[in-house]
């Protein structure tokens, strides 16, 4: 069973990737309602607002932002925090 993408022959053709830290997931019952607090505590901007995805960052154009996303479970624990990364288009400065 091969494990590398189509293409590859062997792991020593694997190039390095960047990845830039593109936001914290969030999972909230009521992801606006959440995501307004934070933004106003934090004195951060609403950058998206969807039924399923309330995104804030610290100004328009910087990352990482932090999405919240509604959970359909009740929680009996801590909310869950996932990390997301996204492929680099550009280099940082």
């Amino acid at each position: 069973m091969c494990l590398w993408p189509l293409g590859m022959r062997d792991r020593n053709s694997i190039r390095p990737m960047s990845l830039e830290w593109e936001q914290v997931v969030v999972d909230a019952a009521q992801p606006a309602e959440l995501g307004r607090w934070w933004a106003n505590a934090l004195g951060w901007v609403v950058v998206f607002e969807a039924e399923d995805e309330f995104e804030i960052r610290p100004a328009p154009d910087r990352l990482p932002g932090l999405v919240f996303v509604p959970v359909g479970d009740r929680r009996l624990t801590k909310n869950r925090l996932h990390r997301a990364s996204a492929r680099m288009t550009k280099r940082p400065r």
